[in-house]
């Protein structure tokens, strides 16, 4: 629902893309996918014992983390690129600009979070004063996640307008009569 209505701001008149907005989602989700899975790697190779394979799984696991930073930052730097445009050809309806803002919210926590891991790791060992400073993992770690699931608890994409003709949940369920499904 979300992403049909996303993919018509960045398709709306007059905006020019590199890339055809459905490739940029590919492009996310499969950088998105990298990262992970070069952590996996990097975190399996350090399981071996072995020294010199630990180093290389540190590392890897180290690019890893800093290419999911860098998908972040540009993710950002995109939807920042799409608010301004949208928001010069007043091309949404005005509750996506709620939306907007609070991916922005979403993504500056993201943020926090990927520099927190990244500076966590980049001594590629777990005994540095980040690493073993239990109230930086809270704060920078946990209480970031725990926030993001408020803001999406509260601002959940499915209350917005209707998209692409599609009512949004809570009003199809206030719709029905009690008792029907």
């Amino acid at each position: 629902m979300i992403e049909g209505g996303i993919d018509n701001l960045f398709t709306a008149p007059g905006i020019r893309w590199i890339f055809k907005p459905s490739i940029v989602r590919w492009i996310f989700l499969f950088t998105d996918i990298l990262a992970f899975v070069i952590q996996a790697i990097g975190g399996s190779v350090q399981s071996t014992g072995d020294p010199d394979t630990v180093k290389f799984g540190s590392y890897t696991v180290l690019v890893g983390l800093a290419l999911s930073f860098s998908v972040f930052v540009v993710f950002l730097i995109v939807t920042v690129f799409l608010h301004r445009e949208v928001l010069r050809r007043r091309s949404a309806p005005a509750r996506w600009h709620e939306l907007f803002w609070v991916l922005y919210a979403d993504m500056i926590l993201l943020i926090i979070r990927g520099a927190y891991r990244v500076a966590e790791y980049s001594s590629l060992t777990y005994h540095n004063s980040i690493s073993t400073n239990e109230a930086l993992f809270y704060v920078l770690d946990i209480l970031m996640m725990w926030l993001l699931l408020l803001i999406w608890t509260k601002w959940h994409p499915g209350q917005y307008e209707e998209i692409n003709g599609e009512k949004p949940r809570d009003q199809e369920l206030q719709t029905r009569s009690p008792g029907t499904v």
